[in-house]
């Protein structure tokens, strides 16, 4: 990738950037995604959990969708790292809930 900037002085520059894209995927993640709220304190405890053994690595990305889209539009709400765990329990609050409105959470 390259960079062709100029400043405020007018200097201008070239900046060469080379970089690989490692892609890697697993066939098929079969794993189950729960959501508990936790009306007290007011959040959402989402679970994702896999208990077949395998070798896994890379970004696990939590997505959420509402009603007020009517479960239309999907935003990316966390990403977490996950380095070669052999079953994948990962647990993350989701803060952000607002009250009244329904959401359907996916990975």
């Amino acid at each position: 990738m390259t960079f062709t900037y100029v400043t405020k002085n007018n200097y201008t520059a070239t900046n060469t950037y080379k970089f690989i894209i490692n892609a890697y995927s697993i066939e098929r993640l079969d794993a189950t995604i729960t959501a508990e709220l936790n009306e007290e304190e007011g959040y959402i405890s989402v679970n994702i959990k896999n208990d077949e053994i395998i070798k896994f690595y890379g970004n696990l990305l939590i997505r959420r969708t509402s009603n007020l889209s009517n479960f239309a539009e999907w935003e990316d709400i966390h990403i977490i790292n996950v380095k070669d765990i052999s079953a994948l329990d990962v647990t993350w609050n989701d803060f952000s809930v607002e009250s009244g409105v329904w959401y359907k959470y996916g990975f």
